[in-house]
């Protein structure tokens, strides 16, 4: 907060109207001035005259619609406005008040007070309303003004002689400093909120037990030795895959063969069927004529004579093929349990690696 100017009237010994203007040269460029003079020559008059255009009010004399301590004597009316900045934004502050006729011994009216931006737009026109707004802009009431900003007599001892909390919490106002008083307070519960957490992961860090570097070895080398034996059961699977398919081919010929006796069977028994119509025609004909059909039963003969000797050979492959697949399957249960025996036994170890080697 900056004090621009200052204008008023009739306050204490000061009578008559006032301004001082503190971004004159004479003020302006000067880093540091003093109010001097004697004792009732109006210094803490013009002090008070700040205190009574912002708050309505002074360190040292009260004011109200029935009491007035700061209007000079024999007049009726009295006035305080300050212009003032926060954070590059300006602000105009009034309060005036006046006695009945603006005679000197009139009945007080109400004191009249008003808020304006610098460019004259209104932001308060009542008391009440007019202080939370000047509190709201500088961060500043009463007391904290008169412990900072404005120290009345006596009123630097307070400052120094207040809690530290107290005098922080001002301090920070003043300087525009609590951002950094937030940004700590919310680092502080970000770290406790994060802190359980981590505590959980150190407490379970401190209860693993790590392997030393043999153990480790020794399981790594297991590990490897169960995957080549985990491929080798897999090329064993892979063989008994391919005797199942010469299985299923078996049962295909078998299937072929049983329609070839049945098909053989059926010429035999249509050649039985005919044989007294064949021994009449060879009788009756000639065998010339009866030749094509004599053959064709020749032919008949030689191939059933080979389709028994077919099925014979064929019978023999299928009791071979059966016994190899009887041996087969025992070998598939075999590899099959082994298989499920390896997979637990790898489970076992992949859990334990991860529970003991892998941090």
């Amino acid at each position: 907060m900056k004090i621009l100017s200052l204008r008023f009237k009739n306050i204490n010994s000061l009578k008559g109207e006032w301004k001082i203007d503190f971004t004159a040269p004479e003020f302006a460029d000067q880093g540091l001035f003093a109010i001097t003079g004697p004792t009732g020559a109006g210094k803490t008059s013009i002090l008070d005259a700040i205190c009574l255009a912002l708050y309505h009010q002074t360190p040292r004399l009260s004011v109200s619609s029935g009491s007035n301590e700061l209007m000079t004597r024999h007049t009726g009316n009295c006035l305080a406005e300050v212009e003032f900045s926060v954070q590059k934004k300006t602000y105009r502050a009034f309060w005036s008040q006046r006695r009945a006729y603006n005679r000197p011994d009139g009945k007080l009216g109400n004191p009249q007070v008003e808020l304006a931006h610098g460019s004259g737009a209104i932001i308060a026109s009542q008391t009440r309303d007019k202080l939370n707004q000047i509190k709201k802009i500088t961060g500043l009431d009463f007391g904290r003004f008169t412990k900072s900003i404005l120290l009345a007599q006596g009123g630097f001892a307070a400052f120094l002689n207040a809690s530290a909390n107290d005098r922080a919490a001002l301090l920070e106002e003043l300087t525009g400093t609590e951002i950094y008083g937030e940004i700590s307070r919310q680092v502080y519960l970000r770290m406790i909120q994060e802190k359980t957490p981590l505590d959980i992961l150190y407490a379970k860090a401190d209860v693993v037990e790590l392997l030393n570097a043999d153990t480790r070895e020794a399981l790594v080398q297991e590990l490897k030795t169960l995957e080549a034996r985990e491929k080798e059961v897999l090329k064993q699977g892979q063989a008994l895959g391919e005797k199942q398919h010469w299985l299923a081919q078996k049962v295909t010929l078998e299937q072929e063969a049983i329609d070839a006796v049945k098909k053989l069977e059926t010429a035999v028994a249509e050649t039985e069927k005919h044989q007294g119509k064949l021994d009449r025609l060879a009788a009756s004909l000639p065998a010339l004529e009866i030749k094509p059909v004599f053959d064709a039963i020749e032919q008949a003969v030689r191939d059933h004579h080979a389709r028994t000797l077919d099925l014979a050979g064929l019978k023999s492959k299928l009791n071979a093929r059966e016994a190899l697949l009887a041996k087969g399957e025992a070998a598939g249960k075999s590899c099959q349990k082994r298989v499920a025996d390896l997979k637990k036994e790898q489970t076992g170890i992949e859990t334990l690696i991860t529970d003991k080697v892998l941090p």
